[in-house]
């Protein structure tokens, strides 16, 4: 299992991207949200793509919405990158992510487009769970 978390700067833009272990404890530093555009949590783990989704990895999703939905001063993403495609998507998106990386699921599709409108769309109403 991974125990690492990295801190990403680009340009004026900061994320900081978990995996599973004791990172979590990362979100809990008041002082560190702020800093934050974008909470990437991997759901698969990094280096290749077509893994399996790690469900397990969503209470920590739920947990970092909690976390934002206390701070309305802050408008930060939480990304979940890996395994997510038609049978996952939903499922990240009611947990509390509003950014997804669907590398497979799109690429591997006879049609990407509409398979990014699909994925798009049930993200979208599995929104409404928490962003109403």
């Amino acid at each position: 299992m991974s125990q690492r978390a990295c801190v990403l700067l680009v340009d004026d833009e900061s994320a900081i991207a978990l995996g599973q272990g004791k990172p979590r404890i990362l979100l809990h530093d008041a002082d560190l949200l702020p800093e934050l555009d974008m909470i990437l949590i991997m759901t698969v783990e990094p280096g290749f793509g077509g893994q399996q989704f790690m469900a397990d990895m969503m209470p920590k999703v739920t947990r970092t919405r909690e976390l934002l939905k206390g701070r309305p001063d802050l408008d930060v993403w939480i990304q979940v990158d890996g395994g997510v495609s038609d049978s996952t998507i939903e499922q990240c998106a009611a947990a509390g992510a509003n950014v997804f990386v669907a590398g497979s699921a799109v690429y591997n599709a006879v049609d990407p487009a509409d398979a990014c409108n699909r994925l798009r769309a049930v993200a979208d109403a599995a929104m409404r769970s928490w962003s109403a």
